[in-house]
């Protein structure tokens, strides 16, 4: 028995060193991120990760154990202590952005959070003219802000985003777009404000959310684009995005195609935008497509 017993855990030991050994010789270089603070982050990871299966299968990913701001990622970034930050602020001058956006441009796909009962007034809107009579309330800094205020858009920014849902509920303003995958969850958790989303508009403007690495890391930057670009043209990259959790709602709630299209213009990221590069962003056409398969997994 006492042999046996041995001769277990001998083999036990085998395996194990064997699996160490495997992790080793299979994970050669460490590319370390931020820390995932969402189910949107991690949606993030794992595209990142299938980026680099197709270009670099030995690299392994490595998550920061604490949270950092936007800046002091940056900082981090440039001096090495990290890889990679994925942000839509435009961090060009410090860092290299990977202009391939990571969800194909579906962030730039706005519905409109309203107040119950508020619906009868939006039906009358067709138009961007149409929209100007109404405002809307954003983050003082988030990305969009400035593409709606240079549409001319009336509107009301607070530094503090969370309390947008309040002020809406008090008619300090009309409405705020959220991204066509953010209302559901958001609503769900604060359903005594009596909000909802509205039925007939989608807004769309070009947005990306970028990968960054630091200027001096040109392999990663290569590896992680060529790797996207792998990945979207054998289609696991659309699948693994379709799958998500993260685009359920918008699948079962969105409604998508058939809504009025509001398009504004966000020239700086176009012409910052390498021309090759512009195929990886969905056109509404593309993006109801893209919708429509995704039902299949949902």
């Amino acid at each position: 028995m006492y042999l046996k017993l041995i001769k277990y855990l001998l083999f036990i030991f085998l395996i194990f060193i064997s699996l160490s050994t495997y992790s080793i010789t299979t994970c050669n270089s460490i590319v370390n991120i931020q820390q995932i603070k969402s189910e949107k982050d991690l949606l993030i990871k794992s595209l990142l990760a299938l980026s680099l299966s197709k270009t670099a299968p030995e690299m392994c990913i490595s998550e920061s154990s604490y949270k950092m701001s936007i800046s002091r990622q940056q900082l981090q970034v440039e001096n090495d202590q990290l890889d990679v930050l994925w942000t839509s602020a435009d961090l060009k001058d410090s860092l290299s952005p990977i202009r391939i956006p990571i969800f194909k441009g579906f962030l730039g796909y706005r519905l409109l959070v309203i107040r119950q009962g508020g619906q009868v007034v939006f039906n009358r809107i067709n138009s961007l003219t149409d929209l100007k009579d109404f405002t809307a309330g954003l983050g003082r800094y988030w990305g969009d802000t400035l593409i709606l205020f240079q549409a001319g858009i009336p509107m009301i920014t607070t530094q503090a985003g969370d309390r947008l849902w309040e002020m809406l509920a008090n008619k300090r303003f009309d409405y705020f777009p959220l991204a066509i995958h953010e209302p559901w969850e958001e609503l769900n958790a604060r359903s005594k404000l009596n909000l909802t989303t509205e039925k007939n508009i989608l807004l769309s403007y070009p947005s990306g959310l970028y990968f960054h690495v630091n200027k001096s890391n040109v392999k990663l930057f290569n590896l992680i684009s060529s790797g996207m670009k792998l990945a979207v043209k054998d289609g696991s990259y659309n699948k693994l995005i379709q799958q998500s959790t993260m685009i359920k709602n918008t699948v079962k709630f969105a409604n998508i195609a058939q809504r009025k299209l509001i398009k504004l213009d966000n020239k700086a990221l176009i012409e910052n935008t390498p021309k090759e590069n512009l195929k990886y962003w969905l056109t509404h056409k593309e993006l109801i497509s893209f919708i429509e398969q995704a039902k299949s997994y949902h």
